[in-house]
């Protein structure tokens, strides 16, 4: 059943259990091995009357604690839940203090667990951007290619790009008509694409097109960036006054289109220009210079 506050009729109960890794090795077996747990697990039981309640139509927030000793950054714990049917935890995310509570929002109840994610890969090892790769892939926001391979010097996509920015603001499912005919049922991207462009940070490249695969350029990269921004902040962009009229010495080669929005990433400092003066608004984004821009965009 669903649990709405307004409609309750009976005794409301919640129980909350907490389990040893030891009483369910079953369950805990599944973690990732990156995975460190800080908490037992803590089992909610809701229910009103006779009737067990699963999910709420309002998120509910929760505070747990977890053992703080155990941390080694603490900006890469978060709570997972264990999702039953499929077997895996899944990432919750909650805001890690450093007095060892955690607060997070849940839609529904089952098993939750506060556990570190110090996952790592072989290429990135002495990479400029290792600290904030590592940072992403600990909040589930970027993607590797495989258990120990990142590649961070690969070209990034216009749909792994607005998945990652969907992931670090939390965009949470939003209701579109939109179809683009070029993004495929089955794929990873797709949930993320319609919600990034139902919270107005995409735009296909036509009525009908998004380009999925595409590798994103910078001048779309910095206006994706933007529309995020205003999205995460409520600063409406046509309300920003810069200060200095950045000019980039490849200024003629921005699109009339990108031209404010890459004047305005470059002076909210969330993407900078290259050491020679360009912006080279046509070029590509690699997965590291995402990974930062997207750490920049998250504060």
């Amino acid at each position: 059943g669903t649990f709405s506050p307004e409609s309750i009729s009976g005794d409301v109960k919640l129980e909350v259990s907490q389990l040893t890794a030891d009483s369910i090795p079953d369950i805990m077996k599944n973690k990732d091995a990156a995975s460190d747990e800080l908490s037992l697990v803590f089992d909610f039981n809701l229910s009103i009357g006779n009737n067990t309640v699963t999910d709420f139509n309002k998120p509910v927030t929760i505070t747990v604690k977890f053992d703080a000793s155990k941390v080694t950054d603490l900006s890469k714990v978060g709570v997972y839940y264990y999702n039953e049917k499929d077997g895996r935890w899944e990432y919750v995310g909650g805001k890690a203090n450093p007095d060892g509570t955690i607060t997070f929002t849940v839609e529904h109840f089952s098993k939750y667990c506060t556990m570190e994610y110090k996952k790592t890969f072989d290429d990135i090892k002495n990479h400029w951007a290792k600290a904030e790769i590592e940072l992403l892939i600990s909040k589930h926001i970027a993607r590797s290619e495989n258990e120990r391979t990142f590649a961070p010097d690969k070209n990034i996509t216009r749909a792994a790009f607005a998945s990652m920015i969907v992931k670090a603001l939390d965009i949470k499912g939003i209701n579109t008509g939109k179809v683009f005919a070029d993004i495929p049922v089955g794929s990873w991207y797709k949930e993320d694409v319609y919600k990034a462009y139902a919270a107005g940070i995409i735009a296909g490249v036509s009525s009908t097109d998004f380009a999925p695969e595409a590798f994103i350029t910078r001048e779309q990269m910095a206006t994706m960036l933007m529309r995020a921004y205003e999205y995460s902040t409520g600063v409406k962009l046509e309300g920003i006054i810069t200060t200095t009229d950045v000019k980039f010495t490849d200024e003629d080669s921005i699109s009339s289109w990108a031209r404010r929005n890459v004047d305005l990433s470059s002076a909210t400092g969330l993407v900078t220009g290259n050491p020679d003066g360009t912006f080279n608004p046509k070029g590509n984004m690699t997965k590291a210079q995402a990974s930062v821009v997207i750490k920049r965009l998250m504060g």
